[in-house]
């Protein structure tokens, strides 16, 4: 970890970093979602030259940030950067299993989120879902706004008006299971990037090396959480529908990443080429029938076991000497 200073260590984290920030400023739609990554130069850094310079590196980012857009983004950085790229550096350098990284960096940025939310809140009369429903409400006014013709049109302005009622009163409900969901996924992505620089560009400190993403499992009897939810937000009404909403949602979400382990799983095992790897997923995030199908798959690996990865009871307890047994 300790190898002299080479060209990659100072180019590749802060070329990452000038990448995402032009994006951000000439096509500000692109600069949304590279800024998901903005992690991953800090995490790099992290990784190979320790804790205290990579605690420095992002305290040094947090200080240009307030000191260039103000307070309000420091914190947004914080809560969503900051958090996840110190999480996600030291336990991966404790060498943690691939999933307990992601949901402890996860949960950090989370806590952190919802700690900052409750506390703008906490000054206002209206309750946080009020809030969130006001703040969706003004977003979709605006989009609708912003669509060419359709002034010239009343009756395709009112509908879209209602549509829109009912979304964000929906987004409003669900806002916790987003939040989750969202900065689990985010996690996963800067994980995912962080693993494929390191391994393409250091390959030093045997990082990584046992990351098999293909076995990401979710313990089977969270789906009776998924039942039980999905159950709640069909039948049920008042703060009851919003329980089970969430609870779908963020169940819904896991059972898909837990169905990309078993595509990706498939692919291997297949020897399928890397060029058909990149149009499948490509496929599946474009649409939304192939993510209904992804999550259907990583739901039904509790009872079909695609993968056989789940430990089998032995059948002769004195036979120590099998070749297949219980995985560790």
């Amino acid at each position: 970890m300790n190898d002299p200073l080479q060209p990659r260590d100072v180019f590749l984290p802060f070329g990452i970093l000038l990448v995402i920030l032009a994006l951000g400023m000439l096509v500000p739609p692109l600069g949304v979602v590279a800024g998901i990554f903005v992690p991953v130069p800090l995490i790099l850094i992290y990784l190979r030259y320790g804790k205290p310079i990579g605690l420095v590196s992002i305290a040094l980012v947090f200080m240009a940030v307030l000191m260039l857009v103000g307070i309000k983004q420091a914190i947004l950085y914080v809560t969503e950067y900051a958090v996840v790229a110190a999480i996600l550096g030291e336990t991966t350098r404790l060498r943690f299993p691939f999933q307990r990284c992601v949901l402890f960096a996860a949960m950090g940025s989370i806590v952190l989120s919802s700690l900052m939310i409750v506390t703008i809140s906490a000054g206002q009369e209206m309750s946080l879902t009020e809030v969130f429903e006001q703040e969706f409400r003004k977003g979709a006014d605006q989009y609708i706004e912003s669509l060419e013709g359709i002034e010239d049109k009343p009756e395709d302005k009112k509908v879209l008006q209602e549509m829109a009622e009912r979304v964000t009163h929906l987004f409003a409900m669900s806002f916790p299971a987003l939040l989750i969901i969202g900065s689990l996924f985010a996690t996963t992505l800067n994980y995912l990037l962080v693993r494929w620089l390191w391994l393409r560009f250091y390959q030093v400190g045997g990082l990584f090396e046992d990351a098999d993403l293909t076995r990401l499992l979710i313990p089977d009897n969270w789906v009776w959480f998924f039942i039980i939810g999905t159950g709640l937000a069909v039948l049920a009404d008042g703060y009851l529908r919003a329980l089970g909403l969430n609870l779908f949602i963020v169940l819904g979400g896991l059972y898909f990443l837990q169905g990309l382990a078993i595509f990706l799983h498939i692919l291997k095992a297949k020897n399928i080429p890397k060029v058909f790897w990149f149009l499948g997923f490509a496929l599946i995030f474009m649409q939304p029938m192939l993510v209904g199908l992804v999550g259907g798959l990583g739901l039904f690996d509790i009872w079909i076991d695609f993968r056989k990865i789940r430990s089998a009871p032995a059948e002769d307890d004195e036979d120590e000497d099998d070749d297949i047994g219980p995985l560790p």
